[in-house]
C-alpha cells in the first residue's frame, strides 16, 4: 500500500494526480487508485502560490512582448508553477571541501539530476556538477544544459538552465531570467 502522509514518499500530489487520470482514461488501474480510499485526496491543493501585494509595482500585468524594467506576471506565475511542480533541486554541494550531498529521498527530477552528475564518490559529482553547465536528457525534450558555476552555490547551481530559445522551459527557468525577461 502507497503511503500518501510519509516523509520519504518521492511523488508530489501533482503527478499521482496526473497518474491517476491518465489511468482512468485509457481503462488501466496499475499505480495508486487502489490505495485512493476516498476523494478527498482530489480536493487537496497541490500548489499554493502567495505573491506579495506591496510588490504589485514590480510587475508588468500588459500583454506587449517587453515588461520593461519589471517582470512580467504571467512569466513569473508560469515559473512559480514549475517550481511547484517539481523543476527543482533540493542538492546542496559544499564548496570548500568538493562535496555534493543527494539526499535519499528525491523527486522524480531530482532523480534525473542525480543520474547526471552522479560520479564514483561525492567529489566526482561535485566536480560535474560544477563544470559551467551539466547536460540534461528529458524523454521526448531532449538534452538541456543546466547552470552548474564554479563553485557550487546553493539554491542556485542545478536549479535553473542554460537559455535555448528552442526550448522554452530553459528559457523560462534561465539563470538570467529577471526584470524585463
Amino acid at each position: 500500500m502507497y503511503d500518501f502522509d510519509s516523509p520519504y514518499v518521492d511523488t508530489s500530489s501533482s503527478k499521482i494526480k496526473y497518474v491517476v487520470l491518465e489511468e482512468h482514461q485509457t481503462g488501466l488501474n496499475n499505480s495508486y487508485l487502489s490505495d485512493i480510499t476516498s476523494e478527498d485526496f482530489f480536493n487537496n491543493t497541490d500548489i499554493e502560490i502567495v505573491y506579495d501585494e506591496n510588490r504589485l509595482n514590480d510587475f508588468s500585468f500588459s500583454l506587449v512582448a517587453n515588461p520593461g524594467n519589471k517582470y512580467d506576471f504571467v512569466s513569473v506565475v508560469l515559473r512559480d508553477i514549475a517550481r511547484g511542480l517539481g523543476f527543482g533541486s533540493s542538492i546542496v554541494g559544499d564548496a570548500q571541501n568538493e562535496e555534493l550531498s543527494i539526499p535519499l529521498t528525491l523527486t522524480p527530477y531530482e532523480r534525473i539530476l542525480k543520474d547526471a552528475v552522479q560520479g564514483k564518490n561525492d567529489k566526482e559529482s561535485y566536480i560535474k556538477a560544477t563544470g559551467g553547465f551539466v547536460p540534461l536528457h528529458l524523454a521526448k525534450y531532449g538534452t538541456l544544459k543546466l547552470y552548474a558555476p564554479s563553485p557550487w552555490i546553493n539554491g542556485i547551481s542545478l536549479n535553473y538552465f542554460l537559455p535555448d530559445s528552442s526550448k522554452n522551459v530553459t528559457v523560462l527557468m534561465s539563470k538570467d531570467f529577471g526584470k524585463g525577461s
